[in-house]
This record gives C-alpha cells, sequence and structure tokens, in this order.
C-alpha cells in the first residue's frame, strides 16, 4: 500500500533531491600554526644539508626555536583538547550520573559462549548453591553462645506503654 502511495505521489509532484551540505571542518588559528612550523620545518631541513658549514650554525638556531615553538603549540593544543574533553564527560555525568558511573565502572562484556545452555545453568547451580545449606552447624569455639530471651517477641503494634 505503501508503494502504490508513493508511486501515486511521485508521478503527481515530483522528486526533489536531496542536498546534502557538506560540513568543513576549520582549523583554528593554533592548528594552523602548527602546519605552517611543519612546513618550515621541513624547508629548514632541505636547507640544512644542503647548506655550508657557516650557514648549519644558523639554521640549527633556527630550527631550535621553530622546534620549541611547535611544541609549546602542540602542548596548547593537547590541553584543550583535554579540557573540551573534560567538559564533555562533566556534562555528561550531569545529564546522567547513574548511567554514567554505570558505563565506566561495569566490565565491558566480551568473548563468545562456547557451551551449551544447559551447561552454563549446570555450572552456575553448582558453583552457587550449597548441598549442606540444610544441615545444622555446630557454634564456633570463639563465639560466645546468645542467651535465650527473657521476654518473648511480640508482634503488635507498639503502644504507649511499651514506649515507657
Amino acid at each position: 500500500m505503501s508503494r502504490l502511495v508513493y508511486a501515486v505521489g511521485k508521478e503527481r509532484f515530483g522528486v526533489t533531491p536531496s542536498e546534502r551540505k557538506q560540513t568543513t571542518v576549520t582549523k583554528n588559528r593554533r592548528q594552523i600554526e602548527i602546519e605552517k612550523l611543519r612546513k618550515d620545518l621541513r624547508n629548514l631541513r632541505n636547507q640544512y644539508r644542503q647548506a655550508s658549514e657557516l650557514e648549519k650554525i644558523g639554521l640549527q638556531e633556527l630550527r631550535d626555536h621553530t622546534r620549541s615553538r611547535l611544541q609549546d603549540l602542540r602542548k596548547a593544543e593537547r590541553i584543550r583538547k583535554a579540557r573540551r574533553e573534560k567538559a564533555r564527560q562533566r556534562s555528561r555525568f550531569l545529564s546522567n550520573p547513574y548511567g554514567f558511573s554505570k558505563e565506566i565502572l561495569e566490565e565491558k562484556k566480551a568473548g563468545q559462549l562456547n557451551c551449551s545452555k544447559e551447561e552454563a545453568e549446570e555450572h552456575l547451580k553448582n558453583t552457587h548453591s550449597d548441598q549442606a545449606r540444610h544441615m545444622q552447624m555446630d557454634g564456633h569455639e570463639r563465639i560466645a553462645p546468645v542467651p535465650m530471651p527473657t521476654v518473648a517477641f511480640t508482634e503488635e503494634k507498639p503502644s504507649r506503654r511499651s514506649k515507657r
């Protein structure tokens, strides 16, 4: 039925192509500068290979300065990403604290069960049940015996007289 409705609608009104906008990720100022410094380092390396001994000293200083600047920028970018991730995790926690905690603390399920359901049930029964649960156990010598109660237990509602 839905195919018929779609076919009739298509004949009468036609189909408009859906336009998908491609979102381009714009790089921030720091990322652009990091790219520029990497490019400069490659150029300096090539110049260093072709330079004379006197020029190599100056190129070495330039390269050291560029490397330190690149290192500072990368550290700042790492810190920015960590701060952003921390804020994202904080908002996830505030929106659903129990679910977030459960997701973090529970062990991830992995692997395949290679036995039948009956075998698994039998294993769980043997592991988690006590065959001797109906047997009376003797007291332990380090545990003092508990005396019998002197007043009988009543299941009535509390009265004013019992509160005094």
